[in-house]
């Protein structure tokens, strides 16, 4: 029988991390608001260079 041990340890995983994130809400909260703000400062940072230093 033909097994992807690989893909079957990632849905472990996943399947892991979603029991962990659901008894810990809070947790969520400040990842989602940390990704945001990274996310968000460097777009800014791109655009501020590309305005001032590219063209």
């Amino acid at each position: 029988m033909w097994h992807w041990p690989s893909i079957e340890n990632l849905v472990a995983d996943v399947r892991y991390g979603l029991r962990v994130l659901r008894r810990d809400p809070g947790f969520i909260v400040v990842a989602a608001l940390t990704l945001t703000l990274g996310i968000g400062a460097a777009g800014a940072i791109c655009s501020v260079v590309d305005a001032v230093l590219l063209r």
